[in-house]
């Protein structure tokens, strides 16, 4: 088995172990494959010799490269201002747009009395009633493409003193 590129003159090149192609059993890994390289048709090729005729089998795979920016994660942009009575729980959804693979989730909250302070990991953020402060809530989406931060001012109403 070996594995050939198809070039712009639709000849099949060779395609040999090095730090850009790693062909081994039925996989070929590319590594550091780049934007122009979206359209790439790669071929798989096995021939058997062992038996009388020969048999051929081929296997073409076309590659799309999407930009890096169409993995990072993206915040839904709904709810960005919430009042919330004191004898309610607080639930905050960190919501993506599309699901993404790898998403690490952290929310931290800015108030008069507390700056950019971590208070949860997770895609929801729930507390319980009267056991969370109003201000800036924000969430951070991240992956190994990059990251969405979405802030949430949250105003509690009906709070009492005594």
């Amino acid at each position: 088995m070996f594995w050939n590129v198809i070039n712009e003159d639709d000849r099949p090149t060779f395609v040999q172990n090095s730090t850009k192609f790693t062909a081994e059993n039925e996989r070929l890994i590319i590594n550091d494959i780049l934007q122009r390289e979206s359209g790439s048709t790669y071929q798989c090729i096995l021939i058997n010799y062992g038996l009388e005729p020969s048999v051929e089998l081929r296997q073409e795979i076309r590659v799309e490269v999407r930009p890096q920016s169409e993995y990072v994660p993206k915040i839904v942009d709904e709810r960005r201002s919430i009042t919330v009575s004191y004898d309610q729980a607080l639930n905050l959804p960190c919501q993506l747009e599309e699901p993404r693979e790898g998403v690490q989730y952290s929310w931290t909250i800015h108030t008069e009395f507390e700056h950019d302070h971590l208070v949860n990991h997770g895609a929801n953020l729930q507390r319980e009633r009267g056991q969370f402060l109003g201000g800036i809530y924000t969430c951070r989406a991240e992956n190994q493409f990059g990251y969405d931060i979405a802030d949430f001012a949250v105003k509690i109403t009906g709070k009492q003193i005594y």
